[in-house]
């Protein structure tokens, strides 16, 4: 259920909305009026007329961007003869507008113009060519350029004693510095408030508000979200204002994910989206579109989402809005998986790894680094400030000797001269520190663009997984039918030429079913059942394999470490990475391997290294970084899976695996494993089938939404002399017992995964009536999360798909049933 507090929080999102969309954008409007009359009457061309009409800009950006966009050029108009700063200040602005309103490559022209301020601009002018270069590498995603910018036209904004523009300046830092920046708007407004000038900034009180709210959010403080929340109520049905009510959407939405109320947020989605449109912000427009499609995909309104991402994909398809196409390019890949549409997958994901190495997110490192560089600018400003004062102080006093002597006067300009190189001294120093931390900002950049690099292919790797497993769940079922089929008609065989094609068809139905369980293998539907182990004797018992799995061509060393080399492995599945790591070298070419076992970091404690390295052909870095994929090879088609499950071993032990290479010069994989206390055990097995006779006569139930599988399993029981119910369905397979006497039939085979009712409630309900005797669980999911499942519910036995009719038998024979009578019996009803 929703959290009552989500409820009221719906309740004033309507509210607001209710109250606003009779007068949209009415506060921004009235602003834009007011300034429209200012700008109407003053002198064309000067520097107060530019300051006027950039602010009407900004007011109309609220409104349609359309309307500031034809503003701006207005402005440019008049750019050429104006005073020195103005083309500039009018670049920067229509290249910040049509970048939101038409995409970064309309408005890279308009960049290109805004780069070069020229000297001797007027505070004013800079400070808007600053303010708009902040915002246009906002919707960039230049976070770092966006703060170098900010704080330009923060220092601009003191020197032209601005209010307004100090307001706005401070605002461009939030992403570089949000807590820091929180706190110097509300300085900022009560500086204004203190000057006698809180009027000038009154239209801001609603920003403001929001800004301060999201701090709230971070914070955590629900009390304080709570009552900025009902004054932002009150302020906007009071004023009106269509991109702050948008916003307010958002914001409401994000509270109601934390009560996971897909329903609501959609609705709101769905308002804040036409709210956009009506200003014509593209990228707010793009962003919400997205969203709403993301959130699509994962409620499983898959339809709604292709759609809502096809109209996103026209809306920037072109136009150089990176960040945009950066996020709706993970949409589209979390749809295409969750439609299983396993080439478009495959092509989304290279396209995201190339876009994120072309984009680089801010985090809580470039964070620090850029408040570093913060740091260092107002140290600069600081020393240049020191310097002047200090001129100027010297100036003073030189004039006030001048009645001296000319030993006096000498003496004094000595004094100016050290004063002014210590200034100087300061100055460099500090100039060197801001170099410095520049350097950091790269690397913190750097860092950043790795760690990214590996979420993103630890994502691939999750998405890929699934769409594995479901994969692998299908074709079971396919195989199921296809091997019952042949081994019937081996059964009905009568020449020796029919018998050996059966045959082929069976052997290549048990090859396709080792591969889907390799498939499996790597999808995490083989939990590890880890113990604590000395891999040296593990590695030592398996060597006679390795070297039989290599053959003769290929020396085999083994490097042991003097320490034992424990970790929580399940050696099963230990023994499977380490064979498919050998027999990916002897493929390579390798002809020598080398296995080596060592404690990590040098102590037991910490777990275990296997290093395993070759000589063999490598290959390209590139290359490298996708060796993991599943069915990806550098060799010949129908291979590729031996290093995906080694991959997926590693991942669901929690250790990592990395991988060196050189064409030529051969490929090392090291393998860490987590040497903490094992907590699970290998799980314990139900009783195992036996060879006992099997009854005949019985009544059995066969329950499966897939009819091949039906008709092959029910074939199989006719033959043993028993009589077969079927069912497709969880809800038919419920009717039909419940028709028949309790315990009438023996037997129920019943499929986990079905549409509608699954088979994990038919179980309960078949159990819940005695309806059934015995019950034995069917799934092509993996082996092992069925034999847990089938515990789990109290099922007698299970079946792991593709099975043959010995299996079958073997499973009826273990159940313990007896030979019913004669009277028993059930005649088919017909159908």
């Amino acid at each position: 259920m929703f959290p009552a507090t989500m409820s009221l929080a719906r309740w004033c999102a309507l509210l607001a909305l209710c109250s606003t969309l009779a007068i949209p954008g009415l506060a921004q409007e009235r602003r834009a009026a007011q300034v429209t009359k200012v700008w109407s009457a003053t002198a064309k061309g000067t520097t107060e007329w530019f300051h006027h009409g950039f602010e009407l800009a900004f007011a109309q950006a609220n409104v349609d961007m359309r309307q500031a966009i034809a503003t701006g050029q207005q402005l440019w108009a008049e750019a050429e003869q104006a005073p020195p700063g103005a083309a500039a200040a009018c670049a920067a602005m229509l290249g910040y507008l049509v970048t939101r309103g038409e995409g970064p490559v309309a408005a890279r022209e308009w960049v290109q113009r805004a780069e070069t301020l020229p000297s001797g601009s007027s505070p004013v002018l800079a400070a808007y060519a600053a303010l708009a270069r902040a915002r246009e590498r906002c919707a960039n995603g230049d976070h770092a350029g966006e703060l170098e910018h900010a704080l330009r036209a923060m220092s601009f904004a003191e020197q032209a004693d601005d209010e307004v523009l100090r307001v706005r300046g401070t605002w461009a830092t939030l992403h570089g510095r949000p807590a820091q920046a929180v706190a110097a708007v509300e300085k900022v407004f009560a500086d204004a408030a203190a000057r006698g000038r809180a009027a000038q900034v009154e239209f801001l009180r609603g920003d403001e508000k929001f800004f301060l709210l999201h701090h709230a959010r971070v914070a955590q403080d629900r009390e304080r979200v709570a009552t900025l929340l009902q004054e932002l109520d009150r302020w906007l049905a009071a004023e009106g204002d269509v991109r702050l009510l948008a916003a307010m959407h958002t914001f409401r939405i994000s509270l109601m994910f934390d009560g996971d109320n897909a329903a609501e947020a959609m609705d709101l989605y769905a308002e804040s989206t036409a709210l956009f449109r009506e200003v014509g912000d593209r990228f707010d427009i793009a962003t919400a579109l997205d969203l709403q499609a993301w959130l699509a995909v994962r409620s499983d309104q898959l339809e709604l989402a292709k759609k809502l991402v096809d109209e996103c994909v026209q809306l920037v398809e072109g136009r150089g809005m990176a960040e945009a196409e950066k996020e709706l390019l993970q949409t589209r890949f979390e749809l295409a998986v969750r439609m299983r549409d396993g080439e478009t997958a495959e092509k989304l994901s290279h396209q995201l790894d190339q876009l994120t190495r072309e984009r680089v997110t801010e985090g809580r490192q470039l964070a620090q680094a850029q408040e570093r560089l913060q740091r260092a600018e107002e140290a600069r400003q600081a020393a240049e400030k020191a310097h002047a004062e200090a001129m100027a102080q010297e100036a003073r006093r030189v004039w006030r000797m001048q009645w001296l002597a000319g030993l006096a006067a000498l003496v004094a300009m000595a004094g100016i001269a050290g004063v002014a190189w210590f200034s100087r001294r300061r100055l460099f120093l500090a100039n060197k520190q801001l170099e410095e931390q520049v350097r950091a900002v790269q690397q913190a950049q750097q860092a950043q663009h790795e760690l990214e690099a590996r979420l993103r292919q630890i994502e691939r790797t999750e998405s890929l997984g699934t769409m594995a497993a479901g994969i692998a769940h299908d074709f079971n079922n396919l195989l199921t039918s296809m091997l019952g089929g042949a081994e019937m008609l081996e059964q009905q065989a009568e020449r020796p030429a029919q018998r050996e094609l059966t045959q082929m068809i069976i052997g290549a139905g048990r090859q396709g079913a080792r591969l889907c369980k390799q498939l499996q293998a790597y999808a995490g539907g083989v939990p590890p059942a880890p113990i604590a182990a000395d891999l040296h004797e593990v590695v030592r018992d398996m060597l006679p394999t390795l070297r039989a799995s290599v053959g003769g061509g290929v020396e085999l060393r083994l490097t042991i470490d003097s320490v034992a080399a424990t970790a929580c492995v399940d050696r099963a599945q230990f023994e499977q990475m380490l064979l498919n790591l050998v027999q990916n070298s002897q493929e390579a070419g390798a002809r020598s391997v080398r296995v080596r076992v060592a404690p990590a970091d040098g102590e037991p404690a910490s777990g275990a290294l296997l290093e395993v390295a070759d000589d063999g052909a490598g290959v390209e870095p590139e290359l490298a970084q996708r060796i993991f994929d599943p069915f990806f090879t550098t060799k010949f088609p129908g291979r590729g899976l031996g290093l995906a499950v080694v991959h997926g071993v590693v991942r669901r032990h929690g250790g990592t695996i990395t991988v060196h290479s050189e064409v030529g010069a051969g490929t090392t994989f090291k393998v860490w494993l987590p040497g903490a206390r094992c907590e699970a055990s290998p799980l314990p097995s139900m009783p195992p089938a036996t060879l006992a006779k099997v009854p005949t006569g019985l009544v059995t139930l066969v329950v499966d939404d897939e009819a091949n599988v039906r008709e092959v399993l029910a074939r199989f029981l006719r033959q043993t002399g028993n009589e077969v119910l079927v069912a497709a369905s969880g809800e038919a397979a419920l009717q039909l017992a419940r028709g028949l006497p309790p315990g009438r039939v023996q037997v129920a085979f019943v499929d986990l995964t079905m549409p509608g009712i699954d088979g994990i409630a038919v179980v309960e309900g078949l159990r819940a009536g005695r309806l059934v005797d015995r019950i034995v669980l069917m799934s092509g999911h993996a082996g092992v999360e069925l034999e847990r499942l089938a515990r789990e519910v109290g099922c007698d036995s299970w079946l792991h798909k593709p099975f043959l009719v010995g299996d079958v038998r073997s499973v009826l024979g273990s159940l313990g049933l007896r030979q019913p009578a004669a009277n028993e019996r059930l005649v088919k009803p017909e159908a």
